[in-house]
């Protein structure tokens, strides 16, 4: 080849190399741009799958992305648009602090918190129209793109906090209900700890302290009472029972006082593996030591009462033999005395003998009176009542206690009669008696001293007090001494009744009753009581001052209807020397005597008798004798059943009590014979 030609080609060959470099590079930056692209867009997806991440698109709570250092809000759900109600563009113009409550100090610190590490607190957003709601915000620290953010799930909790409010008013009901039942609650994990309401600690008195297992609680429990608790407790847990519990026990309070508590509950029980196995304890108690005793109280009435009853049938039964004793005495002693008249050498021993066996008879009478008195078995029945002798026969009945603990002295002024009944106005005097006695410590009787006076008081009324050197009444107490079943004696000597009973029928009289500390020490309890009315009263069964009308001295025919044949003949004796008697010991045949035409000017009829009673022959006589019916005198030995109190509260008859007082027998005949 010729020079010139290859000259030619060299050219060319550098031009078409310089061309593909080029192309070359074209193509380098092409790729470059390609691969930048790539980058850029495998960043972004990146991005939206950390931001979807973070954020949980499909989460039903609000989650926003917030910049710590400021409290930007870098972005947000779907959620949390629709909670808070501003666009995607308004929400993210805005800050968390934008959120919040404008009053709310602990926005920032909270971010702070946040931004450190994790955070959980709840809090009250608001939303686009001004609306409050109440969230729980969980927050964690994060970095996004270099920047250091806090990504917090907002949840909507204006449901539970409804329902919690719910919660809290039924829980505040509950207890306020609790509360006025006196009800104290409980819950306990099975022999573990304990958890017990207010009222509860305050039954128990325990307050703040901690029961951190069933054997603590067994040291409230009285001594007594812990084996029972203790088996309770475990048929309660059985997992063979029905988990009920129901039982009374005592407890002893850190201040030593004892109470009764009445206690029920339930079992909670569960499958664990196959076993049913105690979970929970739930149960309520209830302090019941009143309740106990008012019971044992009534119970002590109940047996008071019977007693009562027991004493009245005695001298129910007493009253017959007596009665013929009595006015067999009184016969044998008028003949001795007549006899002493004609022949004044008569033995003077037998006259005394016969006195002697007199006076003992009497204070039995005596004695007899006072139980029936005081054994409320009879009706009521108002009369003109002098104090002195209702005074005097309380004495008598409380003498063995007033003589174990004091000296007694009577200090019997002028007083007025009053109108009342006697058995009751005696139980006012009694009770007020033995109070007083109890009242005084019983080692040295005569270091102590019961004065009863008797008087008028500056208004004209009757006064009787009754005063000791006991213990006295405490300031706080004194308005509570006349509450029914109060009492400060120990448990089995009172019943807390008898001032109540007291206070009652001395109310009833239109009396006052007032107990005060006496000075230097002790009690006075004083009872007022307005006086008689003037004119003329019936007299108290038994009083020996009823007198006849002047010149009441004619001679009467008598029937005399008892169906205790000593008795029968013991009044005819008494009352043959002034009037003609007739005896008979069966209502049915005084009854026929009548319906075939005998009169009697006074017919004395026991009221308790087998065959036809005093009452049935007095409802015959006015069927077919009125006249006769109106001449009847009941003898009685005491009225103990409820018809005889009901005959004599509706017939009004004049009577005689057994054992009889002959003096007022022969008085009362006189009257019905007349002149």
């Amino acid at each position: 080849m010729s020079e010139g030609a290859g000259l030619g080609v060299a050219p060319w060959l550098a031009a078409a190399a310089a061309l593909a470099a080029v192309a070359c590079l074209g193509l380098l930056a092409r790729l470059g741009r390609a691969l930048r692209r790539e980058r850029a867009a495998r960043a972004r997806l990146e991005r939206e799958a950390r931001r979807r991440a973070l954020l949980g698109d499909h989460s039903r709570d609000a989650i926003l992305l917030i910049r710590a250092a400021d409290g930007a809000l870098l972005d947000a759900n779907a959620a949390a648009i629709d909670t808070y109600g501003w666009s995607r563009e308004e929400l993210l113009a805005r800050t968390v602090f934008d959120l919040r409550e404008p009053s709310d100090p602990s926005a920032r610190t909270q971010l702070a918190q946040a931004g450190a590490g994790a955070l959980r607190f709840e809090t009250t957003h608001r939303r686009r129209d001004g609306s409050r709601l109440p969230v729980e915000v969980n927050s964690q620290a994060v970095v996004v793109d270099g920047v250091r953010a806090v990504v917090s799930v907002v949840r909507d909790i204006s449901e539970r906090r409804s329902t919690e409010e719910a919660l809290r008013v039924s829980e505040e009901r509950l207890a306020l209900a609790m509360e006025a039942a006196g009800l104290g609650m409980f819950l306990a994990v099975p022999y573990g700890p304990m958890e017990w309401s207010p009222r509860c600690r305050e039954i128990f008195g325990i307050g703040a302290a901690a029961i951190p297992d069933f054997d603590s609680f067994l040291v409230l429990v009285h001594p007594e009472d812990r084996d029972a608790v203790r088996e309770a407790a475990t048929r309660w847990t059985d997992p063979a029972g029905d988990g009920r519990y129901q039982q009374q026990y005592r407890c002893v309070r850190p201040d030593g006082a004892v109470r009764w508590i009445a206690a029920s509950g339930r079992t909670r029980f569960v499958e664990v593996d196959g076993v049913r196995r105690p979970s929970l304890l739930v149960g309520a108690i209830l302090d019941v030591t009143e309740q106990k005793e008012a019971q044992a109280q009534l119970m002590q009435a109940d047996r008071l009462a019977s007693v009562g009853l027991l004493a009245a049938g005695v001298a129910h039964e007493v009253n017959n033999p007596l009665a013929y004793v009595i006015a067999a005495l009184d016969f044998l002693h008028e003949r001795l005395e007549a006899v002493a008249g004609a022949a004044p050498r008569a033995d003077a021993e037998v006259h005394q003998a016969l006195a002697d066996a007199r006076e003992g008879a009497d204070r039995v009478r005596h004695v007899v009176r006072d139980l029936r008195m005081f054994s409320g078995s009879r009706e009521e029945r108002r009369a003109r009542v002098r104090l002195e002798p209702v005074v005097d026969s309380a004495v008598r009945l409380a003498e063995s206690e007033l003589r174990a603990h004091a000296r007694l002295v009577r200090e019997f002024r002028v007083a007025p009669a009053v109108v009342a009944d006697e058995a009751r106005l005696g139980q006012v005097v009694l009770n007020l008696l033995v109070n007083a006695a109890q009242a005084c410590p019983g080692e040295h009787p005569d270091d102590h001293e019961i004065r009863v006076v008797v008087a008028t008081d500056e208004r004209g009324r009757a006064l009787l007090e009754v005063r000791d050197t006991g213990t006295g009444i405490a300031p706080e107490i004194a308005d509570r001494i006349f509450d029914p079943f109060f009492t400060t004696k120990p448990r089995g000597v009172g019943t807390g009744l008898g001032l109540a009973i007291c206070r009652s029928i001395v109310l009833g009289l239109g009396g006052e009753i007032a107990a005060e500390p006496r000075p230097g020490g002790g009690t006075v309890v004083r009872v007022v009581l307005p006086p008689a009315p003037p004119g003329e009263l019936a007299p108290a069964a038994g009083d020996t001052n009823a007198s006849p009308a002047a010149g009441a001295r004619r001679r009467g025919r008598l029937l005399v209807v008892d169906d205790e044949p000593a008795v029968a003949a013991a009044v005819r004796r008494v009352l043959a020397s002034e009037h003609d008697v007739t005896v008979h010991t069966r209502a049915a045949e005084a009854l026929a005597a009548i319906a075939g035409g005998e009169r009697f000017d006074a017919i004395l009829c026991d009221l308790t008798m087998p065959g036809m009673s005093g009452m049935e022959l007095h409802a015959e006589l006015e069927r077919i004798a009125p006249d006769q019916a109106r001449r009847v005198i009941v003898l009685t030995g005491g009225a103990v059943t409820a018809s005889a109190r009901e005959f004599l509260e509706r017939v009004a008859l004049p009577r005689c009590d057994k054992p009889l007082d002959v003096p007022a027998l022969r008085a009362l005949v006189r009257v019905r014979v007349g002149p």
